[in-house]
């Protein structure tokens, strides 16, 4: 089977999970496709695998919490966000951005 791009896994994705926690095994038997089945789409349509994607998803998810109330302390955005501690979320927020969250939060609160 094929998956159209508009409506391809990583909208199921999306729509399943939101904050980006679901293993490909899972997607896998949502869908009926096999993991190396979508490992290959995901490379093909959005240039990554379905990790890379999880991570993407995870940080958009904590994004959209740190904009609706950027004066929480870093651990709501943490549990709130799937990651499993404080160091994996600056970790990953600086690969991203470039910058730590709270260097990024004081950048648009100042």
């Amino acid at each position: 089977r094929d998956v159209a791009p508009s409506r391809g896994l990583g909208d199921v994705y999306k729509d399943s999970h939101s904050k980006g926690d679901i293993s490909v095994s899972m997607l896998a038997e949502q869908t009926g496709f096999s993991c190396r089945h979508i490992n290959r789409i995901f490379t093909s349509y959005y240039g990554f695998g379905p990790k890379d994607y999880c991570r993407y998803v995870r940080f958009q998810y904590a994004l959209d919490e740190i904009f609706k109330n950027p004066f929480r302390q870093n651990s709501e955005f943490i549990q709130n966000s799937s990651y499993s501690d404080q160091a994996h979320f600056q970790r990953e927020f600086k690969q991203f951005t470039g910058i730590t969250p709270k260097q990024f939060i004081n950048s648009f609160t100042a």
